[in-house]
């Protein structure tokens, strides 16, 4: 089922009904703070006013033309944030897909509405949780009966690394969770010493909102290496693009160099896997260590 391509669309006139039925499900009821029931009169009057609505976009998410859920999104214009909520189709919770359905939804809701976006969901709803997540909310503001999740608007920039950069590099070295290449930190001389060599195509760090949060590289023989401090499906795609939009993969070599780009992931990099796959790039081989 997570493998399903979801269609995402804004909502129309017929939907209302979906809506109605979701929204007053047992289990989503207990996940929204107004816990009662309510009316189909007052929802229906809601849902027209909503389609008019500038500042307020509803998403519905499809696969084979069944409707799995709904993403809703509340531009506060004085305040300029967008407030997130998200409520699936009772019959298609439990299968993991709201973590991709919101992730399709932030996305296109951000082509054209660049603001800050907030979630506010209680402790007890993990799926939402693990949902926005996944999606890039990270922890704003907590109490015993709301969390606050916040994905700001964020810069993504990538800078070819130097030899200045060594000390940088070595902090987000400590910092890494996975690895291929060795089993135990190297030190600062050993480090420095790699830096100097130059040893790959390219190299660069990777910065967002101007923070560092990882690195990448090219290496001669066309794979690539990427090191994130917490993977996010923005930063993944933004280093594709700028790896298919600057580089041609080396000649073909048969046997040693293939004559396309991919990457390196570690076995227990579950998250960029996830991403990669999410991406549409499929896994060619298992390296196993001897």
């Amino acid at each position: 089922m997570q493998n399903k391509t979801i269609k995402i669309r804004l909502a129309r006139k017929n939907d209302c009904q979906s809506l109605y039925d979701w929204r007053n499900d047992k289990n989503s009821l207990e996940m929204f703070y107004d816990s009662e029931p309510i009316n189909y009169i007052d929802h229906n009057n809601w849902f027209n006013y909503s389609l008019t609505n500038k500042n307020r976009k509803i998403y519905l998410g499809e696969i084979d033309n069944e409707k799995i859920g709904v993403c809703r999104f509340d531009l506060i214009p004085n305040k300029k944030f967008t407030e997130v909520s998200i409520n699936m189709n009772p019959k298609y919770r439990g299968f993991g897909l709201g973590k991709t359905f919101l992730l399709q939804c932030v996305e296109h809701y951000l082509i054209n509405n660049k603001y800050d976006l907030i979630a506010s969901i209680k402790p007890k709803n993990h799926g939402s949780l693990k949902a926005f997540n996944f999606a890039g909310f990270e922890l704003y503001k907590s109490s015993e009966s709301k969390i606050l999740l916040m994905r700001p608007i964020k810069c993504i920039k990538i800078k070819e690394i130097k030899e200045s950069d060594s000390e940088l590099l070595f902090d987000l070295l400590k910092k890494r969770k996975h690895s291929i290449s060795h089993s135990s930190l190297p030190k600062k001389n050993e480090h420095l010493k790699f830096v100097k060599s130059n040893p790959y195509r390219f190299w660069a760090i990777i910065f967002e909102n101007n923070e560092p949060v990882g690195t990448f590289y090219i290496q001669h023989d066309n794979s690539i290496g990427l090191n994130l401090l917490r993977p996010k499906k923005d930063i993944v795609k933004e280093v594709i693009t700028e790896i298919t939009t600057n580089f041609k993969p080396n000649k073909e070599v048969k046997s040693m160099i293939p004559e396309y780009f991919y990457f390196n992931v570690a076995s227990s990099n579950d998250d960029l896997k996830e991403i990669l796959n999410k991406l549409g790039h499929n896994i060619i081989q298992h390296s196993y260590k001897l």
